[in-house]
């Protein structure tokens, strides 16, 4: 694992294009097994699921083998998504994109995916927000592109899975979009529940559903 000599080279695709032609595989936040109960518990099998930041991880196969199908993996580096095709070429259902998070919109249609799985994407959004009690414009605004680009490619009551080493507080003042008015939600995304994950020094599972 290559790690960068400063935070915010976690947001630079040539620092992650650089990474994946030596890492063959790596697990942010834990593995699908540490709440895949969670998350299969909701999802049908026809279900349409976008897996943002795929990387290297194997969480997109995960989810094909539990008889999950209908599964496309994003990643803004080209590098980990030829390194993906490569990898599971043997399962054709599979897609892998190179796609922006934060430009979800311009190249999915809207109310395509039942179901959209971050894990760990969000934070590399935030490694230049500075103080988190008031981040930077910067942040603030790469983190709205994401979140209204997954509001507009979710289906009416489909979820949105997020896991992320960040504390519900800091979590709901991304969500409200740091507004003054504390119960305005711009996303329409319906916090369902937080479940703790007892891994490493400890992650959350946000469990979310697009209201309308």
């Amino acid at each position: 694992m290559t790690i960068p000599g400063r935070v915010t080279e976690y947001k630079s695709k040539e620092y992650w294009n650089n990474r994946f032609h030596n890492e063959d595989s790596y697990e942010w936040l834990g593995s699908f097994d540490s709440f895949a109960t969670e998350i299969c518990s909701l999802l049908q099998p026809n279900f349409s699921i976008l897996v943002l930041g795929c990387g290297s991880s194997s969480l997109s196969f995960e989810l094909y083998e539990r008889g999950y199908q209908h599964v496309i993996s994003i990643d803004f580096s080209d590098v980990a998504i030829e390194n993906m095709k490569r990898r599971y070429a043997a399962f054709p259902e599979l897609t892998w994109e190179v796609v922006d998070v934060r430009h979800l919109p311009s190249v999915f249609e809207d109310h395509l995916f039942d179901a959209v799985i971050d894990k760990g994407t969000f934070e590399s959004l935030i490694v230049d927000e500075g103080d988190p009690w008031c981040p930077s414009e910067t942040a603030k605004e790469d983190v709205h592109l994401m979140l209204s680009g997954i509001e507009r490619v979710l289906r009416p009551q489909g979820f949105y899975f997020h896991v992320s080493f960040m504390q519900p507080f800091f979590r709901a003042r991304y969500l409200r979009r740091f507004s003054s008015e504390e119960k305005e939600n711009p996303y329409s995304l319906d916090l369902v529940s937080v479940r703790n994950i007892p891994v490493g020094l400890g992650y959350y599972l946000y469990i979310m559903s697009k209201m309308v």
